[in-house]
């Protein structure tokens, strides 16, 4: 939110959906945590009425929703297949979680520990990705990013699966 002025001005504020007090500031809304903005003469309230907040977004149908995944579970399986036959290494088609098991043969962590690193790089690019206009890697965009966070927990889930009846039995 950019800084706020000690102008005054004729502002709405409303009591959102999500709990939260709302106040349009010059077409723009943003929250008013601590609801002071008012008391500080930073805006003058015309209407405190209850209102969706998403009345202005577009709206979509379940269906555009779920073959807009569909699509992009597609995509992400066949990179997936793409990057596995990479890492995994072509002429080890036998293991397709041997890159992840590298990191447990070095000793550095479990192989569901070393697919969570890579799923931690991963939101920390989608972290910076959201707040930059300018990322110095170009080449991987916000949705490629999102789609390998997919893809490493839907391999963390295939390994938790796939294992799920090789593990030690808990300790009583």
């Amino acid at each position: 939110m950019a800084a706020l002025t000690n102008a005054t001005f004729n502002s709405w504020r409303i009591k959102g959906t999500d709990g939260y007090v709302w106040v349009n500031r010059r077409g723009e809304w943003v929250r008013d945590p601590d609801n002071t903005l008012e008391e500080r003469g930073e805006i003058k309230v015309l209407t405190t009425e209850r209102m969706f907040l998403t009345n202005e977004e577009p709206t979509h149908t379940t269906e555009d929703l779920l073959n807009h995944i569909k699509n992009l579970y597609g995509d992400c399986l066949n990179t997936l297949e793409k990057k596995n036959h990479d890492y995994a290494g072509a002429g080890n088609l036998s293991d397709a979680f041997h890159n992840f098991r590298l990191a447990s043969e070095l000793g550095v962590c479990s192989v569901s520990g070393a697919i969570l690193v890579r799923l931690c790089d991963k939101f920390a690019r989608l972290t910076n990705l959201q707040g930059s206009k300018d990322p110095a890697v170009s080449e991987e965009s916000l949705n490629d990013t999102i789609a390998d966070a997919i893809n490493y927990l839907a391999i963390l889930h295939a390994w938790n699966q796939l294992n799920a009846n090789s593990a030690p039995a808990p300790s009583a």
